[in-house]
């Protein structure tokens, strides 16, 4: 598709870039424009979210939205309870809901 592709990297370095993706969509020219109900999506595991390049990425995004501007980003992470960094537990579900306002979903 036209506005598919796909970014991988390590631990939580796609946060800042789908940011930037997001914020980018309603600027670019005329002959590259997106779809108006384009968004950026990006995912990661329950590890990342205590990581640094994660928590500027939220940061970032919080600070587009605060100043009035589009920044339609998805953010997703698989709590799987299985990061090696520290044990998660309902902390990220708790995380997600009372520091940045997200709905959580269960699967």
């Amino acid at each position: 598709p036209q506005f598919d592709f796909l970014v991988t990297s390590t631990l939580a370095s796609q946060g800042p870039q789908a940011v930037g993706r997001a914020v980018a969509i309603e600027h670019l020219p005329a002959a590259q424009r997106w779809p108006s109900d384009a968004i950026s999506y990006v995912s990661c595991g329950d590890g990342s979210v205590n990581n640094s390049e994660w928590l500027s990425a939220v940061n970032a995004a919080e600070l587009v939205a605060h100043r009035r501007r589009a920044c339609p980003v998805l953010f997703c992470v698989s709590d799987n309870g299985l990061s090696i960094s520290f044990k998660t537990g309902t902390w990220t579900a708790s995380w997600a809901e009372q520091r940045l306002g997200m709905r959580v979903f269960a699967a």
